[in-house]
């Protein structure tokens, strides 16, 4: 109990987000609170004057306008009641969608402020999770557990005082049962109830996560031919979630029954207080008053267990928003003058190890690997999908930098490094982007200092002059979005010219020939280790097509290199190297 407690407390004093907006607009925070107990203190006066006027109205008063007064003010609470109940969920709703809109604001800010960073820490999925279910989870928090915990405060206090003034024993009386309802019941069911909430939360994230992967991959199980089995992975997840609930609500029935009872023991005693307070048949039209003014109360007070259970729910959503928040506030970026001359190596790396965090467990993507890469090496790795290639790619190139060992590129750390490195390393990817501008100016977008005569030389050395020369404006043309107008060699062409132009002294290329035929693919190979015979090269594919044109092949598997050599020496002398090679050649 105390631990569950106590976790809640401590995310709390330690957030930095949610609380903050607690000061924003107090003016209408407190019109909120105040509307609340103005809802529950017409239903109460409305019970208070029916009962009255039913009484009194039953000894036959000689005069109707011996009741007018009870008649007048039950019409007015019956009116005050609804009116004030819509003002203060228009009210409410109002400061919670400010707040939302400011919370969203600020985790976009945060995200856009990362770019490409918060992948290291949060999968897709689980990035969705946090702005859809968070920011909900946040919404409900301020709806469900403190706005009408706050309204049941004002209210419990009012109630002790009032009754306290007319009786002391039933002041004490409603002290205990109130307080029951107040802070017993809420804390036995957060006690009981939060770790299904906080399972539930689990659940529902994971299946976030693997209805995301698993859409994102929809190809990849297609190939595969086992929709079969994402499907019935989905229906497993579903199912898991749909229990949980079932047993929520199978509580949550249980503890509003015997909540309820409570609200009958208070009642139970109002009706003994009052049958000895107002003795005399002249005041016994006072009885019903007073006993069935305590009925509404319970839709103030019951609700609190409901909403302050989910409290286990909302202290995962205040984690996860103040640990997207952690993610890059905290960060210093560096700007990195790099001395190619001078340096010993193109690349190094050593004991690089490197997590995703999947939500419930973290998977070790890199374990410990080191390497170095020499001035104008090149070097192939291999390895199957999912084997860590691409996330040493983006390290490389400093788009990952929460990692844990060294990575150097020309003897400087790469760590947190912002200004720089796009001078250093250069990018061709499976599908790099052409705009829809001109070919020189998407050339430009390597150099902005680039002439028409050093780009008419580049695009004559990537294989494009022909292509170029038979266009009626030549480099002037404009191309379409994403290069829809050219095929997929001569977009990777034109995505090759754009590095020529940028003259860095390493390339990545991460899968460059993905999707193209072999006869085009040979080509486009033979193109780039042309153009780039003087540049230090790490290329990662799954295809052996001209790897004897490497200095080196490296083979990733479960995070670690287990081969490392002259592909002329692994064809000889490593068996798995040669049954790879000569499936790739159809031999």
């Amino acid at each position: 109990m105390l631990n569950r407690i106590h976790s809640i407390k401590s995310t709390i004093k330690k957030d930095t987000w949610v609380k903050s907006f607690l000061k924003d607009n107090k003016p209408l925070l407190i019109l909120v609170i105040i509307l609340g107990f103005m809802t529950a203190l017409s239903a109460s006066a409305l019970m208070f004057t029916s009962g009255y006027l039913i009484s009194k109205a039953s000894t036959r008063p000689y005069n109707i306008l011996l009741i007018y007064v009870p008649i007048v003010l039950t019409r007015a609470f019956g009116i005050s009641r609804p009116a004030f109940r819509y003002a203060q969920r228009l009210t409410s709703h109002n400061w919670v969608l400010k707040m939302t809109s400011k919370l969203r604001l600020r985790l976009y800010n945060t995200i856009e402020k990362s770019g490409i960073f918060y992948k290291e820490k949060f999968q897709t999925g689980n990035l969705l999770s946090v702005l859809t279910e968070d920011v909900g989870h946040i919404q409900n928090m301020y709806l469900r557990t403190i706005f009408p915990s706050l309204v049941a405060l004002l209210a419990y206090i009012f109630i002790i005082i009032a009754t306290g003034i007319i009786s002391l024993p039933l002041g004490i009386a409603m002290f205990i049962l109130f307080s029951i309802l107040l802070f017993i019941g809420p804390i036995i069911s957060i006690t009981i109830n939060g770790d299904r909430i906080v399972n539930k939360k689990k659940e529902r994230t994971k299946l976030y996560e693997k209805i995301t992967d698993n859409v994102l991959g929809v190809g990849d199980w297609n190939v595969s031919g086992q929709k079969e089995r994402f499907f019935e992975n989905i229906e497993k997840e579903e199912k898991n979630l749909a229990q949980l609930e079932k047993e929520l609500r199978s509580y949550g029935r249980k503890r509003n029954l015997t909540l309820q009872v409570i609200f009958v023991f208070v009642a139970i005693a109002m009706l003994i207080f009052t049958g000895i307070y107002f003795k005399n048949f002249s005041n016994k039209n006072w009885i019903a008053a007073f006993v069935l003014c305590v009925f509404p109360l319970a839709d103030t007070f019951i609700p609190l267990s409901d909403g302050m259970e989910e409290m286990a729910s909302h202290e995962k959503s205040i984690k996860n928003i103040n640990s997207l928040s952690d993610m890059v506030e905290n960060r210093v970026y560096k700007t990195v003058e790099y001395s190619i001359e001078d340096a010993k190596t193109a690349i190094s790396v050593k004991k690089l190890t490197f997590s995703y965090n999947q939500g419930l467990e973290t998977r070790k993507i890199l374990d410990d690997i080191s390497f170095d890469i020499a001035k104008k090496q090149k070097i192939c790795i291999l390895g199957k999908s999912g084997a860590g290639k691409s996330t040493l790619m983006k390290i490389l190139r400093g788009d990952l930098y929460d990692y844990n060992g060294e990575v150097k590129i020309f003897d400087k750390d790469m760590k947190n490094v912002d200004l720089g490195k796009e001078k250093i390393v250069g990018v061709l990817n499976q599908s790099p982007w052409i705009f829809n501008t001109t070919i020189f100016n998407n050339l430009r977008l390597g150099d902005d200092k680039l002439t028409y005569s050093k780009a008419s030389e580049i695009i004559k050395m990537v294989g494009l002059e022909g292509k170029v020369n038979s266009l009626e404006k030549g480099m002037d043309t404009i191309i379409d979005e994403g290069g829809k107008n050219l095929s997929g060699g001569e977009k990777q062409r034109m995505a090759l010219a754009r590095i020529l132009a940028m003259d860095t002294p390493i390339i990545l290329l991460d899968e460059p020939t993905v999707g193209l035929d072999p006869v085009t693919e040979h080509e486009l190979l033979d193109t780039i280790f042309k153009v780039f015979k003087d540049k230090t090269i790490v290329w990662v594919t799954h295809h052996l097509q001209d790897i004897e044109k490497m200095d080196r092949v490296l083979y990733l598997k479960d995070g670690k290199f287990i081969m490392d050599d002259a592909p002329s020496t692994l064809i000889k002398e490593n068996e798995f190297f040669k049954m790879l090679y000569n499936i790739d050649k159809g031999l």
